[in-house]
């Protein structure tokens, strides 16, 4: 994919003006286009021009998965969509990629089947997305129950 223009799910709730989804199409994006930073404000500038889509105020949290804190940092930006928080998650995309392009790498040494590898790295994008949506849920539902 090279840019928001092709995620027509995306393009869909911005018109719909669904600003939730709007949230979770953009942090996946994240994953999709790589951390492209640019790639990822233009499609923010759109959603910003074509629906009432803005950032939020940043509400820190602390950082409880030191081990993944990209996908935890991706998770909580889908309730808090800051500036900051979205800046820092762009940032973690770096090393996460590369840790995740090691593993790969090892793990295509190790095997002679490739196919399996591709559904590894699939497995783990629909986690990342699974882990989001719960938390997505859970702060739904906590907002509902206050």
């Amino acid at each position: 994919m090279n840019n928001y223009k092709e995620f027509t799910s995306f393009l869909k709730e911005v018109e719909n003006n669904n600003i939730i989804s709007i949230r979770n199409e953009i942090s996946n994006m994240i994953i999709l286009l790589e951390g492209d930073r640019d790639k990822i404000y233009e499609a923010i500038e759109y959603a910003k021009d074509k629906s009432d889509f803005k950032f939020d105020k940043h509400i820190e949290e602390g950082n409880l998965n030191k081990k993944d804190p990209f996908t935890f940092e991706n998770g909580v930006l889908r309730s808090n969509f800051s500036k900051e928080r979205l800046d820092l998650v762009l940032q973690l995309y770096k090393p996460y990629a590369l840790q995740h392009d090691q593993s790969k790498e090892n793990a295509s040494h190790n095997t002679t089947n490739n196919k399996k590898d591709i559904n590894t790295e699939n497995s783990k994008k629909k986690g990342i997305v699974i882990v989001g949506v719960i938390i997505v849920s859970a702060y739904i539902l906590f907002e509902i129950l206050k």
